[in-house]
């Protein structure tokens, strides 16, 4: 069965309210409905009921909110699907999907839209309180969000191997880069802005860093590691990208040549985490060993090493002034350290499970998390006290990024969702 579509009808359904594309015409809507019904057919050609049902309980979900328009029977299709779910035969099942089929045909050809209810009618909400944008189009693993500094753009890379640009403000999408020739091959995993906007960095599975410029869509470098390339980041001046991946090495790139810098291997486990300092004078891993380095932008010495971790360090931040950092790793544990004595300041169990999404407010001394619990939580950044907490049930957060003015951060989660949510 193909994922994809169910996972777009689940997360329209959530989020059609909030998508400037989904709001304004329910005929898109219906339009999906008909490739789903196209699925079930060959669903019933492979002799597997369960499957078309399946299809037929996803259109269900997708045209529910467009069943009280008057111009389209919309009601009707959805009697016949719950009257399909009780059907044992493939021929009776066949007859239903065929009488959907023509209901759906007769929606596309009137020349009336079909108007989505307001709001206030919805029984949909969204998935959390003070969220403030929703933006639908992955159906996988959202593994890099990222907002240009101007705070008008998104972009988003995921499991499906897409990188995209979204509009913040009307949660549409923009772009999808990469023409063939130049797509990711492979799962997508990190992304970033440059401050400047005229380029976009992303990175895959593959091994692959790729260099967008923004102006045209299309890549300007493209880079190699060894293996999959976990996280990349621009450094403040935009004069250089970093990647790290499961070569073990941080790798340096200059964006204006495109040659590589230098290549510093941490030792003999995956590089996961990644940050540049304030200033760019140094950066920051974090290995799937547990050990924490920082090393000489410039010269590439390695100049500390922290090892209090004993599970994989998924994510790095540098604090405001540079002076701490803030790691956390796969069993949920975060620690902030002190760059002037090497010292751990505070040790706290910030999540059940998991970390991937670690954000250092720039503007604030407050340290955001998002873990496989479901939670987003807000830390203060020299107490380590917990600040407040948001849960998104039955969610994975991968990824975190703030907006400049640092009122909102956007989520990337495990099933494609990816919202902007107002920071309390």
């Amino acid at each position: 069965m193909k994922k994809k579509h169910l996972f777009i009808i689940i997360l329209i359904a959530l989020f059609s309210h909030f998508n400037a594309v989904f709001a304004q015409d329910c005929n898109i809507l219906v339009q999906s409905a008909k490739e789903l019904i196209n699925d079930a057919e060959n669903a019933l050609i492979r002799n597997d009921i369960t499957e078309a049902k399946l299809y037929l309980s996803s259109i269900s979900v997708l045209i529910s909110p467009c069943s009280t328009s008057r111009s389209c029977s919309l009601t009707a299709v959805l009697d016949i699907i719950a009257e399909s779910q009780n059907i044992e035969t493939i021929s009776d099942l066949n007859q239903n999907i065929m009488r959907i089929s023509e209901i759906l045909d007769g929606c596309l050809a009137t020349s009336t839209p079909i108007p989505l209810p307001t709001f206030e009618n919805q029984r949909l909400t969204p998935i959390v309180e003070g969220q403030r944008m929703a933006f639908v189009g992955h159906d996988t693993f959202v593994n890099g969000v990222a907002i240009n500094s101007s705070g008008t753009q998104i972009a988003t890379t995921a499991s499906d191997q897409t990188v995209r640009l979204w509009d913040i403000n009307t949660g549409a999408e923009l772009q999808q880069l990469g023409a063939p020739e130049y797509a990711h091959s492979d799962l997508g995993m990190g992304v970033a802005f440059s401050s400047d906007g005229r380029y976009l960095v992303s990175s895959d599975f593959a091994g692959e860093v790729k260099l967008w410029d923004l102006s045209t869509g299309e890549v300007r470098y493209t880079w190699n590691h060894d293996g999959y390339v976990w996280r990349v980041a621009f450094n403040p001046s935009n004069s250089i990208v970093a990647s790290v991946g499961s070569d073990n090495f941080l790798r340096l790139w200059n964006v204006r040549t495109g040659n590589a810098i230098r290549a510093l291997r941490q030792g003999s486990s995956s590089i996961r985490g990644l940050a540049f300092s304030p200033s760019g004078r140094q950066i920051l891993t974090g290995a799937e060993d547990g050990e924490v380095v920082l090393w000489d932008t410039n010269s590439g010495d390695k100049l500390a090493s922290f090892i209090q971790h004993d599970a994989s360090v998924n994510a790095v931040s540098f604090s405001p002034d540079g002076n701490r950092i803030a790691t956390v790793d796969s069993d949920g544990l975060l620690i902030i350290w002190d760059l002037a004595v090497n010292a751990n300041l505070m040790t706290t169990q910030a999540h059940i499970g998991q970390v991937f999404s670690l954000l250092w407010l720039q503007n604030a001394n407050i340290i955001i998390t998002g873990g496989d619990d479901g939670y987003v939580r807000l830390w203060d950044g020299t107490t380590g006290d917990l600040i407040t907490e948001q849960i998104i049930p039955d969610r994975f957060i991968r990824a975190i990024a703030s907006t400049p003015d640092e009122s909102a951060v956007l989520l990337g989660m495990d099933n494609g969702t990816v919202i902007l949510w107002n920071l309390p």
